[in-house]
């Protein structure tokens, strides 16, 4: 997954390898998000330090009477308004995490342009295939029929091409 902080600070980097990949996903949506939430923490953070401020002016007795009856009613309402920007950070959070989730990884500058695995040029061989006297199985098969890998839970756990590890297989 895409860092919101690689999203925040260098986001033509990301464009670039996007670009790369054939894909024309707008950054802008995610970049406003991130650019909401911020705020969102920054205002929250102000409300924080008032917060407390009035905490220790209640606590070591600084207000007396109205004054303080004041000061504890205005705790109580920053208290609310911090529970509400948090719930707006956590929702935008949520969002953005859906947003950058299915974004794909960023490509090695090496990594030549292309949509598919197809566009790859093979670099180099090493060795000669092996020959064999019978139909061989992808590895995939193999580790399937083993109950070694299970790939359907793990293109649920991270989406495509991913293929989950488990029982004898996960051992040393």
């Amino acid at each position: 997954m895409i860092d919101a902080k690689l999203l925040r600070e260098t986001p033509q980097i990301i464009a670039a390898s996007l670009k790369k990949r054939g894909s024309d996903i707008d950054l802008a949506p995610l970049q406003a998000m991130d650019v909401k939430r911020r705020e969102l923490l920054v205002q929250a953070e102000a409300l924080k330090g008032e917060r407390n401020e009035n905490s220790s002016k209640i606590g070591k007795k600084l207000v007396e009477g109205d004054e303080r009856q004041a000061l504890i009613d205005r705790t109580k309402e920053i208290g609310t308004k911090i529970k509400e920007f948090e719930l707006q950070v956590n929702e935008i959070e949520a969002a953005l995490e859906a947003a950058l989730l299915p974004l794909p990884n960023i490509l090695d500058d090496s990594t030549p342009e292309g949509k598919s695995e197809d566009d790859n040029p093979e670099v180099r061989k090493w060795g000669t295939p092996r020959v064999f006297d019978f139909e061989p199985k992808h590895h995939a098969e193999v580790g399937e029929a083993l109950d070694i890998l299970d790939a359907p839970r793990g293109v649920k756990l991270a989406q495509s091409r991913f293929t989950l590890v488990k029982g004898a297989g996960a051992q040393r």
